[in-house]
């Protein structure tokens, strides 16, 4: 692709060599370590690192453009200088200009909230596939078309990625794909110039306030997506954040779809029967009900699989199929994840995710409760008295251990969440989350569940700069040998 079809439409200025009808383009860059001739390097301004150090780099490895925002002390004559504003916006708009914006040839379906994004998106593909759609997937899991589970570095990747993705899956004749869309991916520009069908919105607790700062910023990044979105959006009502985006959209005149357990939901949701095996719910709109039965545990999966359940529905698929197309759908990996008897891991990471499944225990279980989990380092500190005040109200013991940990020391992380445990009798700490976990799993009594929660699907801990492999479920396993 030439450079000048690259950079059509979008400000910028121009440089060293002006040459833009000439110029071949065969990738955009913003790793200097991927630099080769014909790529366009983009200096991203980042948190811990600045792309603008990185250009001579760039240019030793062949690159002849150069898209930054800093002025620079000289201008070589063979060498393309574009600046704009932000880098990060700019990266975002050649990506897709270099792939001819692939999203607007796909069903892109967005899910944006702090729980049950994972949840939604392993659901609907599911669902979606056995309806007998071409379905895709790119989130916390990985990325489903290539196989790269587990293995993915954010839970929204940068916009070069997503863009050749899109442009892969777009040859490939996928129908729908289903994408998490973090707050970070939308302060970023990970996902600007995407073209969405349908967005979802799940729910909004206290999380990344490290970046965010306050629970209202945090917020209106999330919201940015449903502006983004071609055809409607479906909104959790029951979420008081759900509650006030969807007014918000309304007045905006921007089509939504309600749903949840209130009385105005435009999708009413009664749940019938909770309990560790299956859940049962109806859904109401109007003078139409759906009663569906799924082989997922609790209150919040009814709320994730919903979601997914009312696209098929608006988009014409007949309510007999979908009914028996969910039930073939068995729970998604490290979310509330049944690994041996009444031994379960799960991803929760946040006061609310860890209260939800606690509360879930409780619900439709009389069995005690033993709680290993810890907090990561380096993040938000204002959570971790919360979770371990969660911890004290569900829990009947509570191992306390480390949760990548990073460059943080356990002794200080495990202290934050003490500040929130009034009693501490029933408390141990087990630096070691190995050791701690097998002694859950090897004290457990016939009348106990072992909740194990932070990790769910991910097998590795961040200790320092490194990833040691770890994994909560291997370890359950070896624990029952």
């Amino acid at each position: 692709m030439k450079l000048k079809d690259i950079l059509e439409g979008y400000p910028h200025s121009l440089n060293g060599n002006k040459d833009i009808e000439n110029i071949d383009i065969n990738s955009i860059v913003f790793d200097s370590r991927k630099c080769e001739e014909g790529s366009v390097f983009v200096c991203i301004v980042g948190y811990e690192t600045d792309g603008h150090k990185y250009i001579d780099s760039a240019l030793k490895l062949g690159v002849k453009v150069i898209c930054h925002s800093e002025e620079l002390e000289g201008y070589k004559d063979d060498i393309t200088y574009i600046k704009c504003e932000n880098t990060r916006n700019a990266l975002a708009y050649f990506a897709n200009r270099f792939y001819s914006f692939p999203s607007k040839n796909l069903k892109l379906i967005g899910v944006s909230g702090t729980n049950g994004k994972t949840s939604f998106c392993d659901i609907a593909h599911t669902l979606f596939e056995n309806l007998g759609f071409k379905t895709d997937y790119i989130g916390t899991l990985g990325r489903k078309n290539t196989k790269l589970e587990g293995q993915i570095i954010r839970t929204t990747p940068e916009i070069t990625e997503l863009t050749k993705d899109f442009s892969d899956m777009v040859k490939n004749d996928v129908d729908y794909c289903f994408l998490e869309v973090s707050s970070h991916g939308l302060v970023l520009d990970r996902v600007s110039f995407l073209n969405f069908y349908i967005g979802v919105f799940s729910n909004l607790s206290m999380d990344h306030l490290d970046f965010h700062k306050t629970m209202e910023e945090y917020y209106q990044a999330k919201k940015k997506l449903y502006y983004m979105v071609d055809r409607f959006s479906v909104i959790n009502i029951d979420d008081d954040y759900g509650h006030r985006l969807y007014n918000e959209l309304k007045e905006d005149k921007k089509d939504v779809i309600s749903f949840g357990e209130k009385e105005q939901s435009d999708y009413k949701i009664t749940i019938k029967e909770l309990s560790l095996s299956k859940s049962s719910f109806t859904l109401t709109k109007g003078n139409n009900k759906y009663d569906f039965v799924i082989n997922s545990i609790g209150k919040f999966n009814i709320y994730n699989v919903t979601p997914a359940i009312i696209i098929a529905l608006e988009e014409g698929i007949g309510y007999e199929k979908i009914k028996e197309a969910i039930l073939r759908y068995h729970g998604t990996n490290g979310r509330i994840e049944r690994v041996a008897e009444d031994i379960f891991i799960d991803y929760a990471h946040t006061p609310d995710a860890m209260e939800k499944i606690l509360k879930l225990i409780r619900e439709v279980s009389s069995k005690k409760i033993t709680l290993v989990f810890g907090c990561g380092g380096n993040r938000d500190h204002g959570k971790r008295p919360i979770m371990g005040s969660v911890s004290e109200k569900y829990a009947d013991n509570i191992i306390l251990t480390m949760d990548n940990p990073r460059k943080e020391k356990n002794e200080d992380i495990i202290k934050d969440i003490l500040n929130g445990i009034k009693n501490k009798d029933k408390t141990e700490i087990i630096y070691d989350r190995k050791e701690a976990i097998n002694k859950a799993v090897r004290n457990k009594k016939d009348d106990e569940i072992v909740l194990v929660l932070g990790k769910g699907h991910e097998t590795y801990q961040e200790l320092g700069d490194k990833k040691i492999y770890f994994s909560d479920r291997e370890e359950i396993l070896n624990s029952l040998k």
